[in-house]
């Protein structure tokens, strides 16, 4: 017995209970605390081997409790429902094994179960199938993520500032004369340029912002014209970009960018 590979394949499959625990429970479990009690009960699952004891039903319930913890539950209803889907996993991952090790010709000796070659391939097969579609997640959500990011910079009056914008798909708002959007971002500096009020309503209130069309604005390289409304109040406020000011064709937002802005009354 290799000790790497048996406490690399106990990770896998207490992995595989807690993914089947999530699914059950229909919540997420904290993910480092996952990883290390999975490898724990790994390292357990080890030392059971080499002292048969540790392998009795009462130290298997006390294993099932603190591979709950992951869930991080706060009473005693979510203590008893993580434990019993814990459980359930372990009864259901558990029987598969037993039978796909029969399936492959292996063995149980001692409380442990001696699968062949095929079994593991099979095993790292699952884990790595399961694995993949939540890694391709992350990725993708992050692409996302960095698409919806775009640089921004502003020219007014001899000033120049630059901005990380976040696309805002639910910014609607536009001043009222011209109908141009409007970039709502943190910046006292250029609240001394604010020459017109635009009204605006959220879910939570409704109010003026101060505004200014900007001699030049670039978003992404690529100058637009937009009115920039900047605040103040919160330093953390993101540089908020309407989708209606993003220079691309799927954006119709070219003939913005190609007329002059009109003129303010």
């Amino acid at each position: 017995m290799y000790i790497e590979l048996y406490i690399f394949d106990n990770f896998l499959m207490n992995y595989l209970i807690v993914l089947l625990s999530q699914a059950i429970l229909g919540r997420r479990a904290n993910k480092w605390l996952k990883v290390g009690i999975c490898l724990f009960a790994a390292i357990y699952a080890l030392f059971a081997y080499y002292v048969p004891i540790m392998n009795l039903w009462v130290f298997k319930i006390v294993l099932c409790v603190i591979m709950a913890l992951p869930f991080r539950p706060r009473s005693v209803r979510d203590v008893l429902s993580s434990v019993g889907a814990v459980f359930v996993s372990t009864a259901l991952i558990g029987g598969a094994t037993f039978a796909l090790v029969y399936a492959f010709s292996g063995d149980f000796r001692g409380g442990v179960v001696y699968a062949p070659n095929g079994m593991r391939v099979l095993l790292y097969s699952v884990s790595v199938g399961l694995m993949l579609p939540i890694i391709f997640r992350k990725l993708a959500k992050r692409r996302i993520k960095a698409s919806m990011q775009v640089p921004v910079r502003v020219v007014h009056k001899g000033n120049e500032c630059e901005f990380n914008g976040i696309v805002d798909t639910g910014n609607l708002l536009t001043e009222p004369l011209s109908g141009l959007p409007v970039i709502v971002l943190y910046s006292p500096q250029l609240l001394e340029f604010c020459e017109v009020e635009i009204p605006y309503a959220d879910i939570s209130k409704a109010g003026v912002l101060k505004a200014f069309l900007p001699d030049k604005l670039f978003i992404d390289g690529i100058e637009v014209i937009a009115f920039v409304a900047p605040t103040d109040k919160d330093k953390n406020m993101p540089c908020l970009v309407p989708v209606l000011s993003i220079p691309h064709k799927n954006k119709g937002v070219e003939k913005n960018v190609d007329s002059p802005a009109p003129p303010l009354h």
